[in-house]
């Protein structure tokens, strides 16, 4: 996780050794959220060229393996040894395994309410749901972080997934949280009971990643009722060199007339695991 503007590399070396492939081991993602990578950064490519990160381990027994700071402003907390290239760790990975002794104590970073609950909770009437409540297993999406449902567009290109509409009979004005990004303008379409609400493509921002109001989708005055099937279908883009995650935080049911108002708030993001 990148805690500032950079902040965002290591290096990783094994038995005291430093070798060329575990230089700038890099992360473009991960900007105040955890993130798996395993990327390198060379002259060519800044983000990082996949999968060129890697130990030579001469002979099975016990080694060391080291990590050295790049920048200070970066956290990290797991790592994985693995043979298998296309391996992709989800949410947080597998469990951990201690040969012996016992794990530290967790670092407990400050919290923020996202935007997406700083804007839900601005009235005591809202109802939302957040992303991460919609079911993910065969829907081709990822728990990314505490906020955010995503795709590995390593994997898929697209997702789609839906929940049930549990409250009260109404009008509804209806917001749903998309996050912008800067390799491309994801496709967000919402379906009420397999009719299509609308579609829409949040802006390009000129970093990673930014949530408020100009990356929401908004309807007004949407008549929903208690039992209707809520459908979330997201399509990645790509800007020809990296793809987008078409992530996003959840959805807000305001009562009709308040929606436009409570979405004006600024991005806070969450900062802890």
């Amino acid at each position: 996780m990148s805690t500032g503007s950079e902040d965002n590399g290591i290096h990783v070396g094994l038995n005291g050794n430093w070798p060329e492939q575990g230089q700038r081991m890099q992360w473009c993602e991960g900007k105040k959220y955890w993130m798996w990578e395993s990327k390198q950064r060379t002259k060519a490519v800044h983000c990082g060229v996949p999968h060129a990160i890697y130990l030579d381990v001469p002979e099975a027994g016990v080694h060391d393996v080291q990590f050295s700071m790049r920048e200070d402003g970066f956290e990290f907390d797991k790592f994985i040894l693995t043979t298998n290239i296309n391996y992709v760790p989800i949410d947080k990975g597998p469990n951990m395994a201690l040969a012996e002794g016992s794990l530290p104590s967790s670092y407990n970073s400050k919290t923020e309410l996202s935007y997406f609950n700083t804007i839900a909770r601005k009235l005591p009437e809202n109802k939302f749901i957040a992303s991460q409540e919609f079911p993910i297993n065969g829907t081709n999406f990822y728990k990314n972080g505490k906020n955010w449902l995503a795709i590995n567009p390593e994997k898929y290109k697209q997702a789609k997934t839906s929940k049930i509409f549990e409250f009260e009979n109404g009008n509804y004005d209806v917001i749903f949280v998309g996050v912008g990004e800067n390799d491309g303008r994801s496709t967000f379409r919402v379906f009420i009971n397999n009719k299509e609400l609308g579609t829409y493509k949040p802006p390009l921002t000129p970093v990673l990643w930014e949530e408020g109001k100009a990356f929401n989708g908004f309807w007004r005055n949407v008549k929903l009722n208690t039992g209707d099937k809520i459908t979330v279908e997201v399509h990645v883009a790509s800007d020809g060199n990296e793809w987008t995650r078409g992530r996003w935080a959840g959805i807000i049911f305001a009562r009709a007339g308040k929606g436009e108002a409570i979405q004006e708030s600024p991005s806070t993001y969450i900062f802890n695991k």
